[in-house]
């Protein structure tokens, strides 16, 4: 009994792996381009800035927030006081619509 098991094998693994190369090129042929996503939108017209003094190490202390507009290079500021005993502070830019 003669067995031709072993040249079947290796044409074998040959036709595989050429079909799948085939398979990937076609795939990329028809595949459609990638365009870039936008993850989050906010839609408010201020933004939340805020510091942290985590383990309450500083006592009181100022916390000083500046912000730069990026097309007119305008600086705004705003200084808080953080008393002893709390742990930190939020602002916003510009002020929430609530604030006064």
């Amino acid at each position: 009994m003669v067995h031709y098991s072993t040249t079947l094998h290796a044409t074998t693994g040959w036709v595989r792996r050429g079909a799948a190369v085939l398979a990937v090129l076609a795939g990329s042929l028809f595949a459609s381009s990638a365009h870039a996503q936008t993850w989050m939108v906010s839609t408010t017209p201020y933004i939340k800035l805020g510091v942290l003094d985590k383990y309450n190490a500083l006592g009181g202390y100022s916390a000083v927030f500046i912000v730069t507009n990026e097309k007119t290079s305008q600086e705004f500021m705003l200084t808080k006081q953080v008393a002893k005993g709390e742990s930190g502070v939020d602002v916003f830019f510009p002020t929430e619509p609530s604030d006064p």
